[in-house]
């Protein structure tokens, strides 16, 4: 039990990390002084939303458990672990251990939502953009 609420803090900061280098990306392209290739950069975006969803997946696959599994609660799971809890555990000066009052299927497809809806908006004012500067390019080669 111990080991599987670790694991899912570790996903969890990674899920963190992966929302958060959407940002980043983003931040990237919107620099004007960035010296990089903006397709590049934007290729870069667009792996980095991938990420993010696969982060969501994974720490939702990592925290179901956590509210299904075993409790330290008498008549919610083993029986021994209850006993160590309660023998061991609480008289050695430990706070109480509860499940996670989350439901990780519903955060994740927040989360998943959330994602997608920041995507189509940077989506949106990238084609403006292109656009924008596929019309300025017909200008400057004297095509009008």
């Amino acid at each position: 039990m111990v080991n599987l609420r670790w694991q899912t803090v570790k996903v969890r900061c990674h899920r963190s990390r992966a929302l958060h280098l959407v940002d980043v990306r983003q931040e990237a392209l919107e620099d004007p002084n960035s010296k990089g290739s903006w397709l590049h950069g934007h290729h870069a975006y667009v792996v980095a939303i991938d990420n993010a969803h696969r982060a969501i997946d994974a720490w939702k696959a990592a925290a179901e458990p956590l509210s299904s599994g075993a409790s330290f609660q008498r008549g919610e799971g083993d029986e021994l672990m209850a006993d160590a809890y309660e023998q061991s555990i609480l008289p050695a000066g430990h706070p109480p251990v509860r499940r996670p009052d989350i439901d990780a299927g519903a955060e994740a497809a927040r989360l998943h939502e959330e994602l997608d809806a920041k995507h189509a908006h940077r989506k949106a004012l990238a084609a403006q953009t292109l656009s924008l500067a596929t019309g300025l390019r017909g200008e400057t080669t004297g095509q009008n």
